[in-house]
C-alpha cells in the first residue's frame, strides 16, 4: 500500500499510476497528514456565513432507504458546537441521531488549512496526462448515516479522502457499470446497493487511511452506523473536459 508521506515517493506513483485514472487505497504518515481532527473542527465551530453548497441531513428513522428519508437540519441544532469541545463531544451529543453533513471551504473556516490545496496543486495540477482542474476545494463529510443519502452518483472531480474519526467503506465503479439514469442510482437503499456490491471496488477507512477516486468512478459511501469524519482535497473539472 501506497504512503502519504513527506517524500516524493506517494506523489511520483500517485501521478504515473492512478491520477484520473483508477481508485487506490494509501497509508496516511502522522507526521505527513494534511488533516487532524482538531483543525477539521475548528473550521466546523468557526463564526462566518456558510457555504451555500453546505448541507445537514437527519434520517427520519433508522433505516433510510430513500432522500426522502431524510430532512434537513440546521447546524445551528445538529451541527457542532465550541461547547462540545471536539468530535467526541460532539458524538456524545447526537447520540441516536442517524445524520450526515457535508462542510466546505475548509481553508477559509479555519485558515490553517489553506494550505493544503496547493500542496496537491503543486504536485498534481499540472500533470501533463490530466485535463487542468478548475478549481481546489476541502470539505468534510461527517455523521452516522448507513449510506450517503443521495446514494450511489459521480462528481466532476478527482478526490483524496482522509479518514479521521470511525470506520466507513467506499464503494466504487467503472464508469460504463453504470449510465446517467439507471434506476439505482441516488438511492441510498441498502439492498439496492448490496445488489451492485459484488462488481464494485471497495476501500475501507479507518484513521490513518485514505481512498483516491477519478472523476470517472461512479461510487457511495457505506457506515455501521457509528460516527465517522473525512476531509477531502478534490480537484474540480470542468464538464466538458471529462465527455460530460
Amino acid at each position: 500500500m501506497l504512503r502519504f508521506s513527506a517524500d516524493e515517493g506517494f506523489w511520483d506513483a500517485a501521478c504515473e499510476r492512478y491520477w484520473h485514472r483508477e481508485p487506490f487505497a494509501f497509508a496516511v504518515d502522522a507526521d505527513a497528514a494534511p488533516f487532524d481532527e482538531a483543525g477539521v473542527f475548528a473550521a466546523l465551530i468557526a463564526p462566518g456565513d456558510r457555504d451555500p453548497r453546505d448541507w445537514l441531513q437527519v434520517a427520519e428513522g433508522s433505516n433510510p432507504a430513500q432522500l426522502r428519508d431524510y430532512r434537513l437540519g440546521t447546524f445551528k441544532r445538529f451541527g457542532p458546537q465550541s461547547a462540545d469541545g471536539d468530535f467526541a463531544g460532539y458524538y456524545d451529543r447526537m447520540a441516536g441521531v442517524s445524520f450526515g453533513f457535508n462542510v466546505h471551504d475548509l481553508g477559509r473556516r479555519n485558515p490553517a488549512l489553506a494550505h493544503v490545496a496547493d500542496i496537491f496543486d503543486a504536485q498534481l495540477g499540472q500533470h501533463p496526462l490530466s485535463p487542468s482542474p478548475r478549481k481546489w476545494e476541502l470539505d468534510t463529510f461527517a455523521g452516522t448515516y448507513p449510506a450517503t443519502p443521495f446514494g450511489i452518483h459521480r462528481d466532476n472531480a478527482s478526490v483524496f479522502s482522509f479518514c479521521l474519526v470511525g470506520r466507513r467503506s467506499v464503494l466504487l465503479w467503472d464508469e460504463d457499470y453504470f449510465h446517467p439514469g439507471h434506476p439505482d442510482l441516488t438511492r441510498p437503499d441498502p439492498e439496492i446497493i448490496a445488489r451492485h456490491a459484488p462488481a464494485a471496488t471497495r476501500i475501507d477507512l479507518e484513521p490513518g487511511l485514505g481512498a483516491y477516486w477519478p472523476p470517472s468512478n461512479w461510487h457511495v459511501v457505506l457506515s455501521d452506523g457509528n460516527p465517522f469524519a473525512v476531509a477531502q482535497v478534490s480537484a474540480y473539472f470542468d464538464p466538458a473536459d471529462l465527455g460530460r
